[in-house]
């Protein structure tokens, strides 16, 4: 007789009197039909036949189809050509002509100063955190366009860095203004999905960090383009919140200025 539920695995525990009153039921069950009986620990129904054992297969629960694992032959995307970064050229480059700020969370080092020099060109004014410590007061108290942070800069690895775990439990009204870069060994240059894992808008090996000028140039307008109507909408119904300035990005410096004095409307009292 079957002895463990086959919903929760537990030990159905019966007591003699209530094995004797399945028995009993069994034996009075017309032929093919089943006793149904509850779990007394998750309380799921399940079917016996005559035998004492689960329905449909009428041998061992452990053999009952429902109880097999489902295998799925599931596959992750490839990661991205790269081909591109060898000559350095963009079907299409924007100018970003408007200066944010960028906080940057790396060892001092030629990395850095690619990464420095790459944002510098378009617009943006580094920022340096001295710790993980200092870099989470900043966002505290701070509003950036973006951020890069090395994995290896406060831990032996991203799960042991505290600046991360600050950055994933970041409110999302604030989050999805940032452009969140990850750098370090255990990337896959431009892999969306080990991006999205990561709870980041990019992730760029070592190996490429000498091309981040042409990887910014890429990512940057196509991260501004997805959230740019986003903003807009936000903007339009007066929920600004943490996404004021995110608005000035994909614009002309006449339609800056003109959004500009919109948001003085929205953010002071006359």
């Amino acid at each position: 007789m079957i002895k463990n539920c086959p919903h929760c695995q537990e030990n159905l525990k019966l007591s003699v009197i209530q094995v004797a009153k399945v028995q009993e039921a069994l034996a009075k069950l017309p032929e093919g039909k089943f006793l149904k009986i509850n779990c007394p620990h998750c309380k799921k129904p399940m079917e016996l036949a005559a035998n004492g054992e689960l329905a449909v297969t009428g041998r061992s629960e452990k053999k009952h189809p429902a109880l097999q694992p489902r295998k799925l032959d599931l596959k992750p995307p490839a990661p991205p050509q790269l081909d591109w970064l060898v000559s350095g050229k963009l079907e299409q480059e924007e100018a970003i002509k408007e200066v944010r700020e960028v906080l940057i969370l790396m060892a001092d080092g030629s990395d850095r100063t690619s990464v420095v020099d790459a944002f510098k060109e378009m617009d943006y004014s580094p920022v340096f955190a001295e710790s993980a410590q200092d870099g989470i007061e900043r966002v505290r108290f701070s509003n950036y366009a973006a951020m890069v942070l090395h994995s290896r800069f406060d831990g032996n690895n991203l799960a042991e860095s505290d600046f991360h775990d600050h950055m994933r439990k970041l409110a999302m009204t604030r989050r999805r203004s940032i452009f969140y870069t990850l750098i370090g060994p255990e990337f896959q240059t431009l892999y969306n999905l080990e991006a999205l894992v990561n709870s980041a808008n990019l992730v760029v090996n070592d190996k490429e960090v000498n091309k981040i000028r042409f990887i910014l140039k890429k990512t940057i307008p196509e991260y501004e383009e997805l959230f740019g109507p986003y903003v807009d909408t936000l903007i339009e119904h007066g929920q600004t919140g943490g996404l004021i300035w995110l608005d000035v990005r994909r614009k002309s410096r006449a339609s800056v200025k003109a959004r500009s004095d919109v948001l003085k409307d929205l953010l002071f009292d006359k």
